[in-house]
Parts: structure tokens; C-alpha cells; sequence
């Protein structure tokens, strides 16, 4: 019969479970291995690294030893320390197939893969999927089922099928429903939030991280809740929500950061906006503290926060240094996932189309337009930005380009998007204009973050491009 802090547990209740085990003067090692999971989850990391390592070591229950090498794994993962990571999972996986439980088996090959694809990149997590997937199956558990779905969902999310992310996810929800667990409902949410986010619908995308926040908040799950503020804080930028985005940022940059990975998300969404509002004082000041730190690291976070400073040294002019850190994104040794490559060589091409290496920037916008995400509408108006800046013999191709790419940004609430397309519209304007006409002049480019009229996008209306 299981425990009343075990049915908590089940539930998803972080906090009261976690209130009522530390009350407890000598738990069974069962609880200690459940202690160290719910201390993870609630951001003790210190304490439940202490309670993983000292559960792992005993001789007791089989399972208890497993699920505490899990949490150890996954933390020294998150903490950029992949070799000890391996070495746990490794024998986590071990004596779980030893032990003939398929219940465990699913447990450390799913935390397993799970840290693969998001600390080091799809290639290194791929050779686990089908046996995870039949452990899963065989294991039978609406946990275990709820975890599988919405870990393949990550794996096709980072091979840039968000529709496929999107079914399995719909199959991981109704085995959320049948558990009523409030982690794995605030996982799910925050999964959603990331694929309907690559397919383009950034709204959904913000309600879907607010809903994880919601959740997370409401169960005491504080490591989850801290990466869907960071989803939040992404959408907020991008959507032209800049105070709401600067507070929600406040409050990650008020919380400690417990590793490399997560400063450096936390960062590159500080740079991004900075970077949309053209502060280049505050954003030459977050790059000069967090550049270095970003350089000497290859965690895929590392990445992101790469990406973040190859956009800002475009936009402040600086396209020799944004085609550099484009290069050596690009060249990165480290895995990352393809959604990620894909941006790095639109705003790479974007940054030689301006340098004026036209032929350099035409061969990697090629690779983009014939890639796997060519289809995606953000992508379809990245190129389009591209695209208008190449046509430097058409001045009306050119003005079409931009007017796209207006057009879809505008579609999907990227208003950042969006604006730059206008901004660049503009400026190729004041080009040819006279000298002390209105079009001479370029108004800063927030002037152009602002919401499109109702009747944006109705075929008899003209672009504002």
C-alpha cells in the first residue's frame, strides 16, 4: 500500500510531499530516492545530488538505486558535467535491465534520452529511441507512456517536425488526463508551448507557457517552472511585449542560476531584447559579460545565447563580426538540433547579403529554402528578409520581398520580425528619396513594432511595407 507522500507524488503535489518528507526522521530509502526526485524538481539540486549520491551507494532496493542514479545523471547534465551524467545513466540502465523491470528500464532510458536532447543534441539521443520506445510500451504504465510520447515529440521537435511533436504530444495528454499528475500536465504544456511555437503560432505558444507557468507555480515544481518563464519571456520579446518581457526576465535574473546553461538562456533572451529595442548600451554590456562565458562552452543553451549575439551584431551594424559568429555557430563540433541550424544560416546569409557577399549569402540562403524547414511560416519570411536584401537590381523586387515578409511575420504575432522587414523597407527607401522629404528619414525601428491595423492582410489593402 503506498504512502500518503507516494499518492502526493503521484499527483504531482512537489511542495506538500516535499513538506511532509522532511518531516520524517528516518525515511526508508524508497522515500529518501522519491526525496532526492521531488528536491530536483523543486530546484534543490545541491541537496538532492547529496540524497541521489548517498541512496545510490547503498545496498537497498533496486529500484531506489536506479531512481537515484537518474537524478544524478540528469543533474550533473544540467550542470555541463556530461561524462558523470553518462557513467550514472549508464549504470542506472544496467541494473534495471539486471533487475528484468521494465518499469525501470523506461525510467533511466527516458531520463536519459531526455538529457541528450537537451544538453547535448538529437544525434547523440537517437540510437536510444526505439529501444526506449519498446521498453515503454512493455512497461505499460500511464507514466511511463506519458513520459515516451512527450519525449519523442522533443526528438521530433529538434528534427524540425513540429506536426509529428504535435501528435505525440496529443497521445502523451490523454495519458496526462488519466494520471491527473500536475508535473507531467505542466511538462506538457510547456512542450506544447515549444511546438506550436516552431510551427508559427506564437500567441498559442505564450498561452501554453503561461499555462506551465500556472501549474508549475500552483505545485511547487520550480525547476519547471523557471524554463517555461524563460518560453514565456522568449514570446513576450518576440510579440513586441517588451515591458511584460523585461518583467518576466526580472524575475528569472532574480532567482539564482544554478548552471552555465540556464545563465545563458536567461542572457540570450536579455540580449534579444536589447538587441529589439536597439539599447546598444545595455546589450554591448550583457555580450561583453556573457560573450566570453558562451564562447568557451558547447551546451546546445550555449548556442541559443550564439544565436542571440549573431543577430546582435547585425543589427547594430557590425556584419563582419555577425558572419564570423555565424561561422563558427555553424562549424560548432557540439550536436545541436536542426531548427537551430536552420536559423543560424538564414540570419548568417541575412548578415553576408548585407556585407554585400552576395554569392556566399545566396548559396546558405539555398540551403534553407530547400531544407527541412523551408515550409515553416517564420522561416518562409526570414527568407523572404533575405531574399530582398540579394535583390540589389530590382528595387520593386526588393520592396516585395520585404512586403512578405511583413506580411507573414505580421500573420503569426512577430512583431520583431515584422518591424525589421518594415525598418529594412524603410531604409532601402530613404536611399533613393530626396533629400529633406519625408521618406528621407527612418524612423527608429520600436516605430515599427506597432500592432497592424484590423485590416492587415486583406488582399485589397496595400502592404505597410
Amino acid at each position: 500500500m503506498r504512502s500518503s507522500i507516494e499518492r502526493l507524488a503521484d499527483a504531482g503535489h512537489v511542495a506538500e510531499a516535499l513538506r511532509q518528507l522532511r518531516q520524517l526522521s528516518n525515511p526508508s530509502l524508497e522515500l529518501r530516492a522519491l526525496w532526492a526526485e521531488l528536491e530536483a524538481l523543486a530546484s534543490n539540486r545541491e541537496l538532492a545530488l547529496r540524497l541521489a549520491t548517498e541512496v545510490s551507494v547503498s545496498s537497498g532496493a533496486t529500484s531506489a538505486i536506479v531512481r537515484a542514479l537518474t537524478v544524478s545523471g540528469r543533474l550533473h547534465y544540467f550542470s555541463g558535467k556530461a561524462v558523470e551524467g553518462q557513467q550514472q545513466f549508464s549504470r542506472a540502465r544496467e541494473i534495471a535491465a539486471n533487475a528484468n523491470n521494465a518499469e525501470l528500464e523506461a525510467l533511466a532510458l527516458g531520463e536519459h534520452v531526455q538529457s541528450l536532447l537537451r544538453f547535448v543534441g538529437l544525434e547523440a539521443a537517437v540510437g536510444y529511441l526505439a529501444q526506449y520506445r519498446k521498453t515503454a510500451i512493455r512497461a505499460g504504465r500511464h507514466s511511463s507512456l506519458t513520459t515516451l510520447h512527450r519525449t519523442l515529440a522533443e526528438a521530433e521537435l529538434k528534427a524540425g517536425r513540429g506536426h509529428r511533436a504535435i501528435r505525440e504530444l496529443e497521445l502523451s495528454s490523454l495519458h496526462v488526463e488519466a494520471t491527473q499528475d500536475q508535473v507531467s500536465l505542466a511538462q506538457l504544456h510547456f512542450a506544447l508551448s515549444a511546438a506550436v511555437g516552431l510551427l508559427g503560432d506564437i500567441f498559442t505558444s505564450l498561452e501554453h507557457a503561461q499555462t506551465a507557468v500556472a501549474v508549475a507555480s500552483a505545485c511547487g515544481a520550480t525547476a519547471l517552472l523557471q524554463s517555461a518563464l524563460v518560453n514565456v519571456a522568449h514570446c513576450q520579446v518576440v510579440l513586441g511585449h517588451h515591458a511584460e518581457a523585461e518583467r518576466t526576465l526580472a524575475q528569472l535574473t532574480a532567482s539564482p542560476n544554478p548552471s552555465i546553461g540556464r545563465e545563458l538562456v536567461i542572457r540570450g533572451n536579455q540580449l534579444a531584447l536589447a538587441t529589439a529595442l536597439r539599447d546598444e548600451s545595455l546589450a554591448s554590456s550583457i555580450h561583453a559579460q556573457f560573450g566570453p562565458v558562451a564562447s568557451a562552452q558547447s551546451l546546445t543553451t550555449a548556442q541559443w545565447y550564439k544565436l542571440d549575439a549573431l543577430v546582435f551584431h547585425l543589427a547594430f551594424g557590425r556584419t563582419s563580426d555577425a558572419i564570423e559568429q555565424g561561422r563558427l555557430c555553424i562549424a560548432e563540433p557540439t550536436e545541436a538540433d536542426r531548427d537551430y541550424l536552420s536559423r543560424v544560416e538564414v540570419a548568417t546569409a541575412e548578415a553576408q547579403a548585407a556585407h554585400e557577399d552576395w554569392q556566399a549569402a545566396a548559396a546558405l540562403l539555398s540551403k534553407v529554402v530547400t531544407g527541412h524547414s523551408a515550409g515553416l511560416p517564420e522561416f518562409i519570411a526570414s527568407t523572404q528578409r533575405v531574399s530582398a536584401r540579394l535583390s540589389t537590381d530590382s528595387r520593386p523586387a526588393a520592396f516585395e520581398h520585404y512586403a512578405r515578409s511583413a506580411r507573414v511575420f505580421g500573420h503569426i504575432g512577430h512583431i520583431i520580425g515584422r518591424g525589421e522587414a518594415l525598418h529594412n523597407a524603410a531604409t532601402l527607401r530613404a536611399a533613393a528619396a530626396p533629400v529633406g522629404s519625408p521618406d528621407a528619414v527612418v524612423p527608429h525601428i520600436t516605430t515599427f513594432y506597432a500592432k497592424p491595423a484590423a485590416s492587415f492582410g486583406r488582399v485589397d489593402v496595400p502592404s505597410d511595407a
